[in-house]
């Protein structure tokens, strides 16, 4: 094995799909009654109640479908983290964009967006029901803020990274300070801030379980919250899966939108 090797895409997805697949058959090897446990009877190597087996997993999806509304939930979810995100990039693009052009309204800001990243969100998930009460709108607000404070310091990097030799060129040919930013700054930053944006979607998914935990009356949050209470590890462990391939799902979307965008930067 070099470093660093070159892999060919079918190479990549055969690879990938072992590891699948010698997962799945470790996780199915684990939840076989293989062990003597009482009264003669088989246990598992790990108890269902830690590690349901695949099946049991499946049977979950299947009821959580069919009883408690499990695509309504992945639904609402998929909604709050997306209404989230748009307001953020509404908010982190055009300012990400002035820091990164000027460095007096970077410094000005920067004082007090940069410690807002090391802040554990969960820490000040009261402070949300206090100031947005318990609806809908607290839940945005906290997806919100979970997103905006990392996607604008992205932006104002990827602004920031746009060679100057651009906007000399630029300034050369006469162009004016509205064109730098609109002509040179954002097209030459925009496949790094798309692709923060990327990034910063696929936060939302880790934050939508703290978001839906109180006063939630659906969402993918909220069933994972009754999973637990009623004891049901089986739907929690369904509704993990379900919440990776959405994210999985999302992800893979803005991958392709990125490649009609941007295509000629593949071969760049």
């Amino acid at each position: 094995m070099k470093i660093r090797q070159e892999l060919s895409p079918v190479k990549r997805r055969f690879i990938g799909l072992v590891a699948s697949g010698t997962a799945l058959g470790l996780w199915f090897l684990l939840t076989m009654p293989l062990l003597p446990g009482e009264s003669g009877v088989l246990a598992p190597l790990i108890p269902k109640t830690i590690l349901p087996s695949p099946m049991q997993v499946l049977a979950a999806l299947a009821y959580l479908h069919t009883e408690e509304g499990l695509v309504r939930s992945a639904i609402a979810s998929f909604l709050r983290i997306s209404v989230a995100f748009a307001l953020a990039a509404l908010v982190a693009i055009p300012l990400g964009t002035m820091m990164g052009t000027y460095p007096p309204i970077r410094a000005m800001i920067e004082p007090f967006s940069n410690p807002l990243r090391y802040l554990p969100i969960s820490a000040i998930t009261g402070l949300f029901f206090l100031l947005f009460g318990f609806g809908e709108q607290m839940k945005v607000m906290f997806l919100f803020v979970g997103s905006v404070v990392y996607l604008l310091p992205m932006v104002a990097e990827s602004i920031a990274a746009v060679e100057d030799v651009y906007l000399e060129t630029a300034q050369t040919l006469g162009a004016r300070p509205s064109q730098l930013i609109f002509r040179v700054l954002l097209p030459g930053a925009w496949p790094m801030i798309f692709e923060s944006c990327r990034v910063i979607y696929g936060v939302g998914w880790t934050y939508v379980i703290l978001a839906e935990v109180i006063d939630a009356k659906y969402g993918l949050g909220y069933l994972i919250t009754i999973s637990y209470k009623r004891g049901h590890i089986d739907w929690a462990y369904a509704l993990v899966f379900v919440i990776l391939l959405l994210g999985v799902g999302t992800n893979e979307i803005f991958k392709l939108i990125g490649r009609r965008l941007f295509a000629w930067r593949e071969g760049a």
